[in-house]
Parts: C-alpha cells; structure tokens; sequence
C-alpha cells in the first residue's frame, strides 16, 4: 500500500467570508500542507504577492463575484502574471454552466460544484491534485517547438560557416602548394643560372675551374638530392590536407542535410500571432487580412486577456493596440516583458496616433516595431517579415 504523500505546494483560498474558507481549508489540509487563506478584498493581491500560489481557490457564493475578485487580483497584483499558477472556481448547481464558459473562456482554469455540498467532496481534492500535476508536467516538459526551431536554424547556419572556412581552407592550401612549386622554379632557375655563370667564366677571378664539366654534374645533383627535395615535400604535405577536405565535406553532408531538411519543417509551420484589440472591427481585419498566409491566429480582447492567454501559450509574435481600457498596451507590454517565458516574444504596436511620443514610447517599452492605422496588407505583412527577420536571424 502507498504512503500517501501530503503536498506542500502553495494553496491560496480567497473569499469574503471566514466560514467558507475555514470549511474548504479543513478539506484540503488532509492532504495538502501550504494552505493560506484571505477574508479581505482589499489584500487579495497582497496575499498572492506575499506567497504567490501555485493553486488559487476561489470561495464565492456568486461566480460573478469570482470573475470579479479574479480580474481584480490580476490587475493588482505584481507577480500573479509571472507566476504559472492554477485558478480553480468553486460555483452553486444553478452555475455551471457559467462555470464552463469562463474556464473555456481562460478565466478560470477549473470549477468545482460546490453550493450546495454535494456528495462528491473529494472532487475538490482531485481538482487541486490535477491542477498541481499540470503545473509539475508544464515545469518539467522539454524545450517548445519554439526553442527546437531555434536550434534548428542555429544548426543550419553552421552550414554557411563550414563552407566558408572549407572554402577558404581550400584556397589556402591551393596557395601554398602554388607557392612552393613556384619556391621550386625560382631557386631552380637561380641555381641554373649560378651553375652557367660558373661553367661560363663569370666568377673565375673567384674561384679558379679546372673542370667546368664536372662542377656543372656536382651542382646538379646538389640541386636534385639536396635542394629539391625538401621544397617538393611541401607540396605533397598538402596533398592529404584536400583528400582530408574532400572527406570532411562527405561525412558532414548527410548531418547538414538532416538540420537542412529539420529548419525546413520548421520553416512550414505556421506562425502564431497573439492579436491584442478591444475593437471587434480591427480584429475582422486583421483576421482578413492575413488569412490564407502562414498564419495561426489568436485574439484577445484586453491586455488581462491576452496575459491569461499567455500563461497557456508562447506565441511566436504579439500585435497589440496601443489604446485600449483598464491596461493599455504599454502596459501590457512592459508585463510581458516582465515575464521571462515570454520576455522574448516580438511584440508589435498598433495605433491610430502615429506621434512621434506614442512611437518613441512603445519603442522605449520594448516594442520590436511599430504599426499605424489605417494599415492595409502589404504594411502588415511587411512588418511582420521585417520584424521576425530580426528576431529569428538566419530564418
């Protein structure tokens, strides 16, 4: 039989009243050691940033409540984006339905039918187990497709820098091999010319010759035995430096065909774009405009919802309006920026002010670019290139 093991992860139980989250605490406290509670709304965001939770459990009689204490917490509170965590809504029989549409919706992660008891109270317990298991696979998950692409074209630009040193390795090798038969002509020449001078009389008053044709034999076969030797054997020690090429060439080969043919898989899948717009209408453009392009596509429709969206998905870029209620986009931005899982998403600026301010700020924010409205297709997509360009070198 198994022990059973009591969980020590960070639980956070909020609710206006000390009675239900002294219930809910007696629950959970069996099997589940790190448990706070917090009665008073106006230190919600307090009490997650004093010990952020890996589970929140929200206690309210009226499930709008919950949506409301929910968003509140989330604007407030400094680390509640940065820390992966798990929401879980408690909701009466009547709200259900509510219930599932906030949590598809991304409000909530989970909902637990709650009010009135019900028969099945450990379902409580096996909501918070599998939001603790989820957080623990997300945590020990591998690298994302996002960072194997990223290896994939570091590996590919390898490629360009082997045959660029392999080419130059060529060359220099060519030239040394040039440059010792050329060593070789030079002093042969030299030495002919020495050897006639010799035999011709032109250094006799140097040297007195008794026998011309023999000094002339003597000196060729110091040219031959001694001279030519050592400069023909530079040449043929960089004879096996090519062989050695040719075959580094022909066993990597086949290693860059594999990153060739890995960045291409890669180069196929579509990017994702996180479309952050209160409009409706800008989101139907921007929806037509790049539809039917490499493009998969996610809206929200406030920066706290494109936050929550961002806790469950890494997008490969972020197109965000400047101008929008509670968060505008600046502050969006410099929240995401906050986050290191996401710190290094592109992100650019949509506005209908084109001011050098509004510019100059989403910029100093962290802006990878910067878009103005009205902005028709070939602007969009153009900036979107550019902006991947620069953030993925060597695509």
């Amino acid at each position: 039989m198994h022990k059973l093991i009591r969980s020590v992860a960070p639980i956070l139980l909020i609710s206006e009243h000390a009675g239900d989250t002294d219930l809910v605490k007696s629950m959970l406290e069996k099997e589940f050691g790190n448990i706070e509670v917090s009665t008073n709304a106006k230190f919600f965001a307090d009490a997650f940033d004093k010990q952020p939770a890996d589970v929140l459990i929200l206690i309210f009689h009226d499930l709008e409540k919950a949506e409301q204490h929910c968003q509140a917490l989330r604007k407030k509170s400094q680390v509640v984006q940065q820390h992966p965590h798990r929401t879980v809504a408690l909701c009466g029989k009547d709200e259900v339905r509510k219930a599932y549409d906030a949590c598809r919706s991304g409000l909530f992660d989970d909902y637990v039918l709650f009010w009135p008891m019900t028969h099945d109270s450990p379902r409580l317990l096996m909501a918070v187990h599998l939001a603790l298991r989820e957080l623990a696979a997300s945590r020990n998950s591998g690298p994302t497709v996002e960072e194997f692409a990223a290896q994939a074209r570091h590996i590919a630009s390898l490629e360009s820098t082997l045959a660029r040193h392999m080419a130059q390795g060529e060359k220099r090798i060519l030239n040394t091999m040039s440059v010792a038969a050329k060593a070789e002509q030079q002093v042969g020449r030299a030495l002919d010319g020495f050897s006639r001078r010799m035999v011709g009389g032109g250094l006799w008053e140097a040297l007195e010759m008794k026998n011309a044709a023999g000094w002339g034999k003597v000196f060729d076969r110091f040219r031959e035995d001694e001279m030519h030797p050592p400069l023909r054997a530079v040449g043929k020690a960089a004879e096996p430096l090519v062989d050695w090429v040719a075959e580094f060439r022909s066993d990597v080969e086949p290693h860059m065909e594999a990153a060739r043919s890995l960045t291409s898989m890669f180069k196929r899948d579509k990017l994702t774009v996180l479309v952050v717009e209160d409009d409706d209408a800008q989101r139907k453009l921007v929806d037509i405009l790049l539809h039917g392009d490499d493009y998969r596509l996610l809206f929200a429709v406030s920066g706290l919802d494109a936050l929550d969206i961002l806790r469950k998905v890494r997008p490969d870029l972020i197109l965000m309006d400047v101008s929008m209620p509670y968060m505008d986009g600046l502050e969006t931005m410099r929240r995401i920026k906050a986050m290191p899982a996401n710190a290094q998403i592109p992100v650019i600026m949509v506005s209908g002010k084109s001011e050098g301010s509004v510019v100059k700020d989403s910029l100093a924010a962290g802006a990878a670019g910067f878009l103005a409205k009205p902005f028709d297709h070939a602007a969009l997509i153009g900036k979107i290139a550019r902006v991947m360009r620069a953030a993925r070198p060597g695509a």
